[in-house]
């Protein structure tokens, strides 16, 4: 019986392969072989000053954003040991869910509505992932018994 069932799966696979194959294989191959060339392409390519930029500006969105992370965090602290840190983590949990519902939600008939108001709602949740960061690391840390504190 077993022997059986294997045979019937192999046809039944064999059928299936048959059937959907013959207009996927000539699509596949001629991806990878344009794939191929690609890649040799890059292989063969010497250092140009166009890599050079791309490093430098990578390197300028890393700074960046580190920069805006060590701004906003300021801003949190100074607010969460005024206020209370539970509270300003509260507000920016909020900020983060209502931005990021609000971002998935932002549609309107003309493009550049769309876009305004994607742009208002990501920068209010690069605000509260800002705040979240640093909040979330020191009420862990506030939390933590002794024995676990610091390891």
């Amino acid at each position: 019986q077993y022997q059986q069932t294997r045979q019937r799966l192999q046809l039944f696979h064999h059928f299936i392969g048959a059937v959907q194959m013959p207009w996927r294989q000539p699509t596949q191959a001629l991806m990878a072989r344009k794939q191929l060339k690609v890649l040799h392409a890059l292989d063969i390519a010497t250092t140009q000053v166009y890599h050079f930029t791309a490093i430098a500006i990578a390197g300028m969105g890393f700074f960046t954003d580190a920069y805006d992370l060590f701004s906003i965090s300021l801003v949190t602290d100074l607010l969460g040991d005024k206020v209370g840190r539970r509270h300003i983590y509260g507000v920016t949990l909020k900020l983060m869910v209502i931005c990021s519902i609000a971002s998935g939600l932002s549609f309107h008939r003309s493009r550049k509505s769309v876009i305004t108001t994607l742009c208002f709602f990501r920068f209010w949740l690069g605000f509260g992932i800002g705040g979240d960061y640093p909040l979330s690391a020191t009420i862990m840390a506030e939390y933590a018994n002794k024995k676990t504190r610091g390891a």
